[in-house]
């Protein structure tokens, strides 16, 4: 997180997130804090993470492009419970 004031975050994008990743944030904070929050998720700005966080942002990407898999989706198909864990 970038910054957080009032009720503004502004998010560093780590991973590919889904298109309506900003409204179900947006939803959430309305769902606990009763008030409607500015969510921006920045693209652009440089992000100095460490080994560590580049290796579990690395990992959360992967992991995030199997959920999506078609393979994945045929998993689910029979077994919708299925999470897809570390």
């Amino acid at each position: 997180m970038q910054e957080f004031a009032g009720t503004k975050v502004i998010l560093n994008q780590l991973i590919t997130v889904p298109e309506n990743f900003i409204n179900n944030v947006k939803d959430k904070a309305i769902e606990f804090f009763g008030e409607n929050w500015q969510i921006v998720l920045n693209l652009h700005q440089p992000v100095n993470l460490s080994i560590d966080d580049q290796e579990t942002a690395a990992h959360n990407e992967l992991k995030a492009q199997f959920a999506e898999s078609a393979e994945f989706q045929t998993i689910l198909k029979y077994y919708p419970e299925a999470k897809i864990s570390d």
